[in-house]
């Protein structure tokens, strides 16, 4: 790390998940596509306001890509009343993210993706598919920590599958805290299979439990501290804080049954 400094995002890009898929669990996208985007789409133009959305976790982009296929859908059932969007998809993933802007994928990809969709939002090449212009164009892929970067103000969903479930407690807690100030009054929040809003309760109510979609209610909470605490973002597997000194960590790695020498 001292000799050659790109190895940082190297190892943090080997640490990440990025198992995603477009449209995955088919019924939670069902469900968005029924009744949650519409609902939202017709919110924002009736307040004559920019729609936005968050994909946060985004890896290489199939579920923002989704999303903004959702959208370009409810869009296209009215077109003369077009509210402006823009959906916000980041990940700490440098490599994932430029994957992911180029919006070209492995022809694979689509094979439980509905055949109207496919026709009318990609386009076909050897072996691959391509997003077309129009949905990528609704779409800013950036870089965001929820560990340390503020949340994007004034949004009407957020979409976060997957990514809590690594998180220690305290981290769970800082994003939830950031979705809750992010999302305006009656916004929607969508987790992974495995994952609530447990930890700041009074911020969200239950559309769906079984498939992970949640409503902010309630007076906007403060904006969570810029950034948490080493000791609180990085644990190791017992719980125990990151200690500060080489001597104190070999002797915690042992605690934990860690070879030092790895």
């Amino acid at each position: 790390l001292d000799g050659h400094p790109e190895e940082e995002q190297r190892l943090i890009a080997d640490f990440l998940i990025k198992v995603t898929s477009f449209f995955r669990d088919p019924a939670l996208f069902v469900r968005l596509r029924e009744e949650i985007i519409p609902d939202l789409v017709a919110a924002a133009r009736a307040e004559r306001r920019e729609l936005r959305m968050w994909s946060a976790g985004c890896a290489t982009g199939e579920e923002a890509y989704s999303l903004a296929i959702l959208v370009a859908e409810a869009l296209d059932a009215n077109p003369e009343l077009l509210p402006p969007v823009r959906i916000f998809a980041t990940d700490l993933d440098e490599s994932a993210l430029m994957f992911a802007r180029r919006g070209v994928f492995p022809a694979s990809v689509l094979d439980n993706v509905p055949e109207d969709l496919v026709d009318r939002y990609f386009s076909r090449r050897e072996g691959t598919v391509e997003v077309t212009k129009a949905v990528r164009s609704l779409i800013v892929f950036g870089t965001h920590d929820l560990a340390q970067r503020p949340p994007f103000p004034r949004t009407d969903l957020i979409l976060c599958r997957n990514v809590l479930i690594y998180f220690a407690h305290a981290l769970q807690r800082r994003a939830l805290e950031i979705f809750a100030y992010s999302l305006r009054e009656g916004g929607v929040l969508v987790l992974g299979s495995a994952e609530s809003p447990g930890a700041v309760p009074e911020a969200f109510d239950t559309i769906d439990r079984r498939l992970r979609i949640y409503r902010r209610h309630g007076p906007r909470s403060a904006l969570p501290a810029a950034r948490l605490p080493p000791s609180a973002a990085m644990t190791l597997v017992r719980g125990t804080p990151l200690p500060r000194s080489r001597s104190a960590l070999e002797q915690a790695l042992r605690q934990a049954n860690v070879d030092t020498e790895d």
